[in-house]
């Protein structure tokens, strides 16, 4: 999947948490930004410490938040909450497969 927010003005500060998948191991990475693209090349690009030489990613799915501040709040809830983390990314993966939306499995 490849990213494709709303464009924004430099007065919105509108907060993306999102969630990668390594595609030589399958590993999960869970984070937020206010630039989904540019955070994506980040992290394929080896410019993220945590992800450096890790990659490369695909994008799994992302959520939306009219803040920055929601967007950390939701991130930390997603991490400190297995069971939360593991429905946001079937959630995540279903949206991408045009059977599991028809059939509303997400």
């Amino acid at each position: 999947m490849t990213p494709s927010p709303p464009s924004e003005t430099s007065l919105q500060k509108t907060g993306y948490v999102y969630v990668l998948r390594n595609l030589k191991k399958g590993l999960h990475y869970l984070g937020w930004t206010t630039d989904l693209q540019r955070r994506f090349d980040a992290h394929n690009n080896g410019l993220n410490p945590s992800t450096k030489n890790k990659g490369p990613y695909e994008l799994l799915g992302y959520e939306t938040y009219s803040t920055i501040e929601e967007a950390k709040k939701r991130e930390q809830v997603l991490k400190h909450n297995p069971k939360m983390f593991a429905n946001f990314k079937k959630r995540a993966l279903c949206a991408s497969l045009p059977k599991c939306r028809k059939e509303g499995m997400g």
